[in-house]
């Protein structure tokens, strides 16, 4: 037996066919009567979100010594509770985070270390390179992107001795950029 279709008659073929498996392409128009129906399909896409918030600027006392290290807390939201960071200095040399002394010639820097931790207390850090990634991080909050008004990691600061030694004596600065992404 051989089948004919029109081209009418195979287009509704597969537009049935696609309607059956759950597959709509295109919205269903009314027809004329007393009331008419027609359809839209309504699609919308959520992507996986991360916000890092209560951040607060990190300032050493004046030392003639090299200072003890710094510790700021964070809030890290993350809809997946997993995440990355990246911590790029203003004035790295390779994956060195770096200090300026702002003068005129601006040469001289004081290098430091970045630490990240996924508690706010204790744990182990995950130290950072300017400008590369971290691998996976976990313990993000995944309810409240300003941890309910509290916070769940930190970082530590710590400045290199050689180089803060053999700076001449200025007021050096640096701005620490932390961008986190979701995994």
């Amino acid at each position: 037996m051989i089948m004919m279709f029109s081209r009418t008659s195979l287009a509704a073929s597969v537009a049935l066919a696609a309607m059956a498996t759950g597959i709509a392409y295109a919205a269903t128009q009314g027809t004329v009567g007393s009331t008419s129906t027609g359809t839209a399909k309504i699609n919308a896409s959520k992507g996986n979100s991360v916000q890092i918030s209560a951040l607060a600027d990190v300032t050493f006392p004046p030392s003639l010594t090299t200072p003890a290290p710094i510790s700021q807390t964070a809030c890290v939201f993350s809809s997946t509770g997993n995440y990355t960071i990246q911590a790029t200095s203003s004035y790295p040399s390779g994956g060195t985070f770096r200090m300026n002394d702002g003068g005129s010639a601006g040469t001289d820097f004081v290098n430091y270390s970045v630490g990240w931790y996924n508690v706010t207390a204790g744990g182990i850090p995950v130290t950072l390179s300017s400008g590369t990634a971290s691998g996976t991080i976990t313990g993000a909050n995944t309810t409240s992107t300003s941890c309910g008004g509290g916070t769940n990691s930190r970082f530590e600061i710590t400045v290199d001795n050689t180089t803060f030694t053999a700076a001449n004596s200025s007021t050096f600065t640096d701005t620490l950029t932390l961008l986190v992404a979701p995994i």
